[in-house]
C-alpha cells in the first residue's frame, strides 16, 4: 500500500503529460492525488530513474505496478481502492481523480532523458476537460500494454510465427525488443480485429513498439507454413488487420515490418479466394467485420439455432444449407466485402511503397470486387447500401461500419 500524506494536498493532477514508450528510461515528474477516502497517491518531486518492467491493472479498484531503478532489483508498488464507492452524496470528482492518479501514476507524467516529440502526446484547446479527457483516454491504452510474457497469446505459435516474420523481413529488428503487447481490453484477449482497429485509430503513435507487438502476434500460420492475417481459426474477418497494419507503418517508417505485412496480406487474400470466393458473384464469403455474435443476423440466420450465440457456429446446425468449403457460411457481409477491397489496393501500395513490381492483377480484382459491391449492395431506392446478400432473402437494414468503409474506401462514387 501506498502510505497517505500527513497532510495531503487538494486533489490535482497537475502535472505535464509527457508518455515514453513503455520500456524507456524514464524520470518521474510531480503527480499528486487527494480524495476524501482514506487511501492517497502521490508522486511528487523528481526521483532517480526508473526502468518500468510492466503495468497490470487489476479487478476492481486497484493498480499493480513493477519497476527496478538503477542498481536495484525489481520492486512492486501497489495501490488499492476499497471496492465501495462513498456515499451518493459525496462529490465523484476527488474519487475520479484518485482513479486516475493510481491509473497513470507508473505512465503519466513521465519524462524520457531524450524523448522526441512524437512521445509528447498532448491536446491543446479551448475546453480543459478535453485535455484532461485524454489524458485519461491515453492512460487506458497504457494499462493495457502487457509484457509477451503476460499476454494471452500461445507461446508455442509465437515461436513459429516470429521466426517466420524474421524469415521474411531479412532482419530480426521486426521483432520489438522486450515484446510489449497492446491488449484489446483490460483483462480480455489479443484479437486481429481489435488489433487492426487499433493500429488504424492511431494507438501506434501512444504506443508504438506495442503496437507492433500486437500486430505481429495476431498472425496466425495456414497449413503450408504461410502467415495470415485476415484469419482467426475458423474465422473470417475481411483485412481490417492490413488496413491497420498499413496506418501503423505511416506512423513508424518501419520497412521490415511492411515486408511482412504485405507477405501476410497476399496470402491471407489467396486463402481468402481459394475457400470463401463466390465466383457466380464475384463477392466474398463470411460474417461482418466483428459480427460475431448471433443478434447481429436476421431471425432466418438464429431460428435454426437456439441458444448458440455463435455464428460461426451455424454450419454445425445447418449443415444441408452450409457451403462445402471455407468457413461454410452462404452469406456475403458488406463490410468484409470493403475491408477485403481495400487489402487488394494496400497490397500493391505496399509493393510499390518497398520498390517491388506491382502485381497489376492485385488493381483488377479490386475493381471488379468494387463493382460487384456496387451491383449486389446498393440501393438505390434508400440511398445506402445494404447489409447481407444470402440465398434467404439478404438483409436491407444499414451497417454502419459497411457503409463507413465503403465511402473511406472510395468504394462509393461521389454521387452515392
Amino acid at each position: 500500500m501506498i502510505p497517505p500524506l500527513a497532510e495531503p494536498s487538494p486533489a490535482s493532477l497537475e502535472a505535464s503529460f509527457l508518455l515514453t514508450a513503455f520500456h524507456r528510461m524514464a524520470v518521474i515528474r510531480a503527480f499528486e492525488a487527494r480524495s476524501n477516502t482514506k487511501h492517497t497517491a502521490c508522486f511528487s518531486k523528481p526521483l532517480h530513474k526508473l526502468h518500468l518492467e510492466y503495468t497490470q491493472l487489476h479487478k476492481g479498484y486497484g493498480l499493480e505496478v513493477e519497476w527496478q531503478g538503477p542498481g536495484s532489483t525489481r520492486q512492486p508498488i501497489a495501490a488499492e481502492l476499497p471496492q465501495a464507492l462513498p456515499h451518493p452524496n459525496i462529490t465523484m470528482k476527488p474519487i475520479l481523480t484518485l482513479l486516475t492518479a493510481l491509473l497513470l501514476a507508473p505512465l503519466a507524467a513521465l519524462h524520457a532523458d531524450e524523448c522526441p516529440e512524437k512521445l509528447h502526446p498532448y491536446v491543446t484547446a479551448g475546453d480543459p476537460n478535453i485535455g484532461r479527457a485524454f489524458r485519461i483516454a491515453v492512460g487506458d491504452i497504457a494499462s493495457n500494454v502487457l509484457p509477451f510474457q503476460a499476454a494471452p497469446i500461445s507461446k508455442n505459435n509465437w515461436a513459429k510465427i516470429s521466426a517466420e516474420a524474421v524469415k521474411i523481413a531479412g532482419t530480426s529488428d521486426v521483432i520489438p525488443p522486450r515484446l510489449p503487447i497492446l491488449g484489446a481490453g483490460l483483462d480480455y484477449f489479443v484479437f486481429q480485429t481489435d488489433t487492426g482497429m487499433h493500429a488504424w485509430d492511431g494507438a501506434g503513435f501512444l504506443q508504438p513498439e506495442a503496437m507492433t507487438g500486437a500486430l505481429l502476434a495476431t498472425l496466425k500460420l495456414d497449413k503450408d507454413g504461410r502467415l495470415l492475417c485476415g484469419c482467426e481459426g475458423t474465422q473470417s474477418w475481411g483485412l481490417t488487420w492490413t488496413i491497420g497494419a498499413w496506418s501503423h507503418y505511416l506512423i513508424t517508417g518501419n520497412r521490415p515490418f511492411l515486408k511482412v505485412a504485405l507477405s501476410a496480406t497476399l496470402s491471407t487474400l489467396d486463402h481468402l479466394e481459394r475457400y470463401e470466393f463466390d465466383a457466380e458473384k464475384n463477392l466474398f464469403r463470411g460474417p461482418t467485420v466483428g459480427g460475431d455474435g448471433m443478434s447481429n443476423y436476421p431471425d432466418v440466420w438464429t431460428k435454426s439455432m437456439p441458444g448458440v450465440g455463435h455464428i460461426h457456429k451455424w454450419p454445425e446446425h445447418n449443415p444441408d444449407k452450409m457451403v462445402s468449403v471455407g468457413l461454410g457460411l452462404p452469406m456475403h457481409a458488406l463490410s468484409t466485402q470493403c475491408s477485403i477491397y481495400e487489402g487488394y489496393v494496400l497490397a500493391g501500395r505496399m509493393q510499390r511503397e518497398l520498390g517491388l513490381p506491382e502485381d497489376v492483377t492485385l488493381h483488377e480484382k479490386a475493381e471488379r470486387l468494387k463493382a460487384a459491391i456496387n451491383k449486389h449492395f446498393w440501393r438505390e431506392d434508400a440511398g445506402i447500401y445494404r447489409y447481407l446478400v444470402d440465398p434467404f432473402g439478404g438483409s436491407d437494414q444499414q451497417e454502419g461500419l459497411g457503409n463507413a468503409f465503403a465511402v473511406l474506401f472510395g468504394i462509393a462514387s461521389p454521387e452515392q
